[in-house]
């Protein structure tokens, strides 16, 4: 039997496979490390945000739904922003501005009531 024979059965994994794993742990740790930040930007500011869009003139479910949209876009634009509260703001004001403009825009396609209607006497001008 070749000395060499028994050495290949007994060798490690290929060098290739420890980087490939070694490079895997080191992104699952940033995005750990991502998480954990974001999450804690999150507890932080979601109820600030909320109340911000409201002093806009959102109605609660309206800011609640719009402070939830900015969140996620924050997630997964985490690492690029630079000043997240900012970010979160202006990203959600623009939102609101654009969710008002799309209403708007809606109302304006609304038929108008039948003339009628706006002119029947109520009640009262019917018991005199």
């Amino acid at each position: 039997m070749d000395d060499h024979e028994g050495a290949d059965s007994t060798a490690g994994p290929p060098a290739s496979t420890d980087i490939a794993a070694a490079l895997r742990s080191r992104d699952l740790l940033r995005r750990h490390k991502t998480d954990a930040a974001f999450s804690e930007f999150y507890r932080d500011h979601i109820r600030p945000l909320t109340a911000f869009l409201m002093r806009q003139g959102a109605s609660t479910a309206l800011a609640a739904d719009l402070a939830q949209e900015a969140m996620a876009k924050a997630y997964r634009s985490w690492n690029e922003i630079h000043d997240p509260r900012a970010w979160i703001r202006t990203v959600a004001s623009r939102d609101l501005l654009r969710s008002r403009m799309r209403n708007c825009i809606a109302s304006q396609h609304t038929p108008a009531p039948a003339p009628c209607a706006t002119l029947s006497p109520g009640p009262r001008a019917l018991q005199r």
